[in-house]
């Protein structure tokens, strides 16, 4: 499944996209990866004024909220992230990120340990934070259109 991702981006960096979201193949790969490997290095620390919010997500609504997100394989547009995983697009090059996905995605398959835990969904399983990041990685792919 992480193969079919990589894949796909492969064919649009090679063959070329449009971009009818904001972000660049470059802006997304960067963003996917950081994601990746928050489960597997940990997450940033939680700003303080957010940290109740947060909290009060993860132990009333954090695990339903994931089942929904995996359960129906999509996530919402224009939601929220952390502001250090928006990467501007000057700067950036489509090959060089595209690469260091394809590393942390191969570091996230070799992974035989368990996962940092989601300040939002708490501890995850392995079915379940392969789950949530395949939904991650085709909700970002799905605002680059490959050109034929």
């Amino acid at each position: 499944m992480l193969d079919e991702v990589v894949q796909r981006l492969d064919l649009l960096h090679k063959n070329g996209y449009t971009r009818p979201g904001k972000w660049n193949l470059a802006q997304a790969c960067e963003h996917l990866r950081d994601w990746i490997l928050f489960m597997l290095d940990g997450y940033p620390k939680t700003p303080l004024w957010m940290s109740p919010m947060v909290w009060a997500i993860r132990v009333t609504v954090g695990k339903s909220i994931l089942r929904k997100i995996i359960r129906s394989g999509k996530m919402s547009e224009g939601g929220p992230t952390m502001s250090q995983t928006v990467h501007p697009a000057q700067g950036l090059d489509d090959a060089d990120s595209l690469k260091r996905f394809k590393e942390t995605i191969a570091r996230f398959k070799l992974h035989a340990g368990g996962y940092h835990p989601s300040p939002l969904f708490a501890r995850l399983s392995a079915e379940e934070g392969l789950a949530l990041q395949l939904v991650h990685c085709a909700h970002h792919i799905g605002f680059l259109a490959p050109k034929f």
